[in-house]
């Protein structure tokens, strides 16, 4: 990204028009937003929820600039919902209508109730 900033600082100094620069400059903009956004929950004391994390992923995926952070982000992703999957399968029947929430809910109420 800081190579892509400085291409933009050289070509803003170059009195021609070139049609390119704005594109760039609209590409770091988006790039820089993304980071600061990753950044932000990376460095916050409490766990994003996994919708969040994934729009991140999302939206960071088209900007057309090398997200060094991207590819870690997208592996969280993927292992909330592997870890979420799994869990599933060994907590909830087949066509069970309950959530993942809802089961651990009346588990720790079962629970609480031993005590």
């Amino acid at each position: 990204m800081s190579t892509l900033e400085a291409i933009v600082n050289e070509a803003t100094n170059i009195p021609v028009y070139l049609p390119n620069v704005h594109t760039l400059k609209e590409a770091l903009t988006k790039a820089k937003e993304w980071t600061t956004k990753v950044e932000t929950i990376q460095n916050s004391d409490s766990y994003p929820y996994l919708d969040v994390v994934e729009s991140l992923v999302n939206k960071g995926r088209p900007i057309p600039v090398r997200l060094d952070q991207l590819p870690q982000v997208e592996s969280q992703v993927a292992a909330a919902k592997s870890w979420r999957e799994r869990t599933a399968r060994t907590f909830l029947k087949k066509n069970s209508t309950y959530s993942l929430l809802e089961v651990r809910t009346d588990i720790m109420e079962n629970y609480s109730r031993l005590d």
